[in-house]
């Protein structure tokens, strides 16, 4: 009866045969009588050498088979781990499945085993453990301090060694209180913005240094990196925030020294320039006055010495007055303030009008500039800087500038660029031109203070961000530059 069984209500259909699951049938001694593709596939066997013969040589754990065996022959079905022998020797864990096969008269007739290969899932089960407990090593041995975050309560829940011993505070108290509370007064504004960002998916991250107040009341600097996890299967909805901190306390201090050094060497430039300008002034006025009375009493020896002098004073008045505007970035500017930059590049691009009209060049601006946070009056300066300097150095042929941005390919940050196809610059000079009063041609050549671009990387770094140039002489030149997009970048 098993025979008509499983040869006309299974062997039959196709169903069976082309399942991923291995499949054997029984009869009630324990006989093989089937075995599916995957079945035989699997384990390495043709139909020969399996049908016909007694299930234990495909368990040789007689132990853990006799206890299934009670089981199924009471016509119960049974599921399991068993492992399942190939024919190499070597076994497959398996999750099997067994259902008794009854007759009419409700007697047991053979069985119907199910082999689901979990050796895979093991592995992987296993890889997955090896993995975490790295995870959790690198978490605990880390020389850089780890928190995860409740992003709605704002409640730290786990923490490495590292990160309590810099805070200064257990994770047990961290838990109790919201991070926010262990922030220096001066620093949390610019930290609950941020988080804000990140919440409404503004920006993906962020970076700041601040101070943390640790048990004892004093504070530390530290450098924090945020960035959400998000839970993949609740519409990555983020589930926690990752920071990173690292004290730099002895840093900060050395940076704080080396600041109030270079307060006080650009208080003495600024000074000095101021001061200087008053006997140029004089200077000058003679030298006009010299000119006036007596320039035509005077051999041409005399006039040339006399022209000279004039220019000589017009110039140095020019290099003190661009000495002066170097030496004031970030001391007396205004506040942040949100910049259209489409309006901005227009009213840039009216200034140049004459010198586009006279030069011939041609100005590409992209259509889709961003709003920014900056100084308005620093930076109109730096576009200003960077478009006269590529008018300056233009081609002779079809001059062009582009402006545009970049912004995807940076996620903190603004990633700008001018670009022209002038003269170029040639590599070795990439980072002299950005010195002050360095200089790669001569003034009879192409006029200008050597001033220009060096205040464009004070600008730059004074907005959290760095300028470069990549060029091919000749053909093309990109100035880039990058703006921080968080308005607390320092």
């Amino acid at each position: 009866m098993l025979n008509n069984f499983y040869k006309e209500d299974w062997i039959s259909t196709a169903i069976i045969e082309n399942m991923e699951d291995l499949i054997i049938i029984i009869d009630n001694t324990e006989i093989i009588v089937y075995a599916n593709n995957s079945f035989l596939k699997t384990c390495d066997y043709n139909k020969k050498e399996i049908i016909g013969k007694n299930i234990l040589f495909l368990h040789p754990d007689k132990e853990n088979y006799i206890k299934l065996r009670e089981k199924i022959f009471n016509g119960e079905p049974w599921k399991g781990e068993l492992g399942l022998k190939k024919k190499n020797g070597k076994f497959i864990k398996t999750e099997l499945t067994i259902q008794p096969l009854k007759n009419i008269e409700g007697e047991v007739e053979g069985f119907v085993g199910n082999y689901k290969d979990i050796s895979k899932i093991e592995k992987v089960k296993k890889n997955k453990k090896i993995e975490e407990k790295r995870i959790k090593t690198i978490f605990k041995k880390a020389p850089v301090g780890i928190a995860l975050i409740d992003p709605l309560t704002g409640h730290v829940y786990e923490v490495n060694p590292r990160f309590e011993e810099i805070v200064g505070q257990s994770l047990e108290k961290m838990g109790k209180i919201d991070w926010i509370n262990i922030f220096h007064s001066n620093d949390v504004l610019a930290d609950l913005d941020s988080k804000e960002m990140v919440d409404t998916g503004e920006i993906t991250g962020f970076n700041m240094k601040k101070r943390y107040i640790q048990i004892n009341g004093s504070s530390v600097w530290i450098k924090m990196i945020v960035t959400p996890i998000a839970h993949v299967k609740r519409n990555n909805k983020i589930k926690s925030l990752l920071c990173v901190i690292d004290e730099i306390t002895d840093l900060k201090k050395k940076e704080l020294i080396l600041e109030n050094s270079n307060k006080e060497l650009e208080e003495f430039a600024y000074i000095a320039s101021h001061d200087m300008q008053e006997p140029l002034r004089v200077i000058s006025i003679y030298c006009q006055l010299l000119k006036e009375k007596y320039y035509n009493s005077i051999d041409d020896e005399g006039k040339k010495y006399l022209d000279y002098s004039i220019d000589a004073t017009f110039r140095m008045k020019t290099l003190i007055k661009e000495l002066l505007d170097f030496s004031g970035v970030g001391r007396k500017d205004r506040s942040f303030e949100d910049i259209d930059l489409n309006n901005l590049v227009k009213v840039v691009l009216e200034d140049f009008s004459k010198a586009i009209q006279e030069t011939g060049v041609n100005i590409i601006v992209e259509k889709d500039m961003p709003t920014i946070s900056g100084i308005r009056f620093r930076i109109k300066q730096l576009l200003c800087n960077l478009i006269s300097n590529s008018i300056k150095f233009r081609s002779k042929i079809n001059p062009e500038i582009k402006i545009g941005c970049c912004e995807k390919s940076l996620k903190d940050y603004w990633l700008f660029y001018v670009k022209d196809n002038g003269i170029g610059i040639e590599p070795e000079y990439y980072d002299r031109i950005f010195g002050i009063f360095k200089r790669l041609y001569s003034k009879e050549e192409y006029p200008g203070s050597g001033i220009g671009l060096a205040l464009c990387k004070r600008i730059v770094e004074i907005h959290g961000g760095e300028i470069w140039v990549d060029s091919t002489p000749n053909d093309v030149t990109y100035f880039y530059f990058t703006i921080s997009k968080n308005k607390y970048f320092c």
